[in-house]
């Protein structure tokens, strides 16, 4: 008898104190409640077709992230210092430039209801609250322009 033969003679052994569930190697498919994907009433080809990029919800959903890319690097574009900046930040300062913009645009039509609709220049609000980190932005969007009260 050689090494071979005694290893093999060993692990027969060994096999035969195993529960059953560990020496049968191949399953037997009819003991278990495996539902065939043609027996099934849900069953959906998509699930296991590989090629899902192309499936409709895929190419819609594609489309919706590659618009929201577009709109976010145009409102880059929009908000001062925007293409310096995360996503998350970009948005957070594009709040704060539209709340300052949305005063700007009041505070000029006040002054333009006082002066009686006139073509006198209205006062420009730099810095303050709603401005968030832009206020050297807005500086340098406005040049040297002077606060007129």
């Amino acid at each position: 008898m050689d090494n071979s033969d005694i290893l093999m003679n060993m692990m027969m052994t060994q096999m035969g104190k195993l529960p059953d569930h560990f020496s049968n190697p191949i399953p037997n498919p009819s003991s278990h409640n495996i539902m065939m994907p043609s027996e099934s009433n849900t069953y959906h080809p998509f699930f296991f077709n590989h090629n899902n990029h192309t499936h409709p919800p895929s190419v819609a959903a594609r489309h919706r992230r590659e618009r929201i890319s577009e709109r976010i690097r145009i409102l880059q574009r929009l908000v001062p210092g925007g293409t310096k900046m995360d996503t998350a930040s970009m948005l957070d300062e594009a709040i704060h430039y539209v709340k300052f913009l949305k005063k700007q645009v009041q505070s000029m039509e006040e002054h333009a209801v006082v002066n009686g609709g006139g073509m006198t220049p209205a006062p420009l609000v730099v810095g303050g609250k709603g401005c968030g980190t832009m206020r050297s932005d807005h500086h340098q969007m406005l040049g040297n322009a002077h606060i007129l009260r």
